[in-house]
């Protein structure tokens, strides 16, 4: 009985062998650049055009889901796996896993998925140790599920505050590494760095590329700080100066047009400005109570005023709707994300200096409401 047990106990061990050596091949196997990536001869294109708005790309606690249409893809991290599942935005408890791999040699995390032509983008996060910095990876696969294919390794030495992401464009992709902002293409290959050194991409509109970069504080010439907003052409060429993100929060940007929101010294008075161009301010609205989200879809500008969204038509330049209040009035609204007439909002309540509460509703155009709260996770776990 005791050889049987032991034969059996063999036989499992073997199995189990097995399996893990095809599991270290087939990650192996995708970090290795398929077809299209093996070529060297990509261009950087004339033109860029972002897959999201630059309203929806500022949205940067979001990063680990994107939507497409009522469905969603969630980008999960724990202990011992990580993995990307998708639900639909009214049956969220009936999940489709699409990838999952389990954290056995390293500590991984997935901290951004995007969606573009049937194709899923996703950045996997490998934590070393305190005394290293961490890797990020960028791969793709079908939506289908499949092999990932590896893209891009990149770090983030520049700013550990800075987060580590990437701008999904119809084209090419756009990420930070050190020193500064590169471009590869949509399957892969050589990257190629755009012109500047510590730049910092911000965001993408119009054939502008929206980046900050390192500079010296003006009151303190140790301290260094991605405060000023510049803009240059796809080319590297035409660099302005946009605004001093030290006055000013929330940018986003609309075909030349600029909003952005402005408090008094107190910071007891904030206010919602348009202007085109760098142009002459204009006040849209004011609010009561600290903000610093802005989105916007079509004609309808959507802010926040505390536990409060609104949205106003910036064409009719009207008055101020309400379009949804959080019963807590000590929590804050952090995040608006919009898609074809839907609101996506999150509102984060501290609790303690490393304990955030949030909750989670999606507003469809019909007004019906549904609390995702329970079913997305934290942004503090990445």
């Amino acid at each position: 009985m005791k050889k049987k047990a032991l034969v059996i106990v063999g036989s499992i061990l073997f199995v189990l062998a097995v399996i893990f050596a095809v599991y270290l091949m087939v990650d192996a196997d995708s970090h290795t650049p398929k077809g299209e990536s093996e070529t060297n001869s990509w261009e950087m294109p004339s033109d860029l055009n972002p897959v999201l708005s630059f309203g929806n790309q500022q949205q940067k606690e979001l990063y680990y889901c994107a939507f497409d249409g009522d469905d969603i893809y969630v980008g999960e991290s724990e202990a011992f796996f990580r993995r990307i599942v998708k639900f639909q935005i009214e049956t969220p408890t009936d999940v489709e896993k699409i990838y999952t791999k389990f954290n056995l040699s390293e500590y991984r995390q997935i901290t951004q998925v995007a969606l573009f032509d049937h194709w899923i983008y996703f950045i996997e996060m490998e934590f070393d140790s305190m005394d290293s910095p961490s890797v990020y990876s960028l791969y793709r696969m079908k939506e289908g599920g499949g092999v990932k294919q590896f893209l891009a390794d990149f770090n983030a030495n520049f700013d550990p505050d800075k987060e580590v992401s990437f701008i999904l464009t119809k084209e090419a992709i756009l990420y930070n590494d050190d020193p500064g902002i590169y471009t590869i293409s949509l399957s892969g290959g050589p990257s190629k760095k755009l012109p500047g050194e510590d730049y910092y991409l911000f965001g993408i509109d119009d054939g502008w590329i929206y980046y900050t970069k390192l500079g010296l504080d003006e009151d303190d010439e140790d301290y260094k700080s991605y405060d000023v907003l510049h803009r240059m052409r796809i080319d590297g060429t035409g660099e302005e100066t946009v605004l001093d993100l030290t006055k000013a929060r929330g940018y986003i940007v609309d075909q030349g047009q600029e909003f952005y929101l402005t408090s008094n010294k107190k910071k007891t008075e904030h206010k919602v400005i348009m202007r085109t161009n760098g142009g002459k301010e204009t006040v849209l609205a004011e609010c009561s109570d600290w903000t610093e989200c802005l989105n916007k879809e079509g004609d309808w500008l959507y802010f926040a005023d505390g536990n409060d969204l609104y949205k106003l038509n910036v064409a009719k330049k009207g008055e101020k709707q309400l379009v949804y209040s959080f019963p807590d009035e000590e929590c804050y609204i952090k995040n608006i994300y919009l898609q074809d007439g839907d609101v996506f909002v999150v509102s984060h309540k501290d609790i303690t200096l490393f304990d955030i509460e949030e909750k989670k509703i999606y507003i469809k155009r019909d007004g019906t409401k549904i609390d995702l709260t329970n079913d997305l996770p934290e942004y503090e776990n990445y």
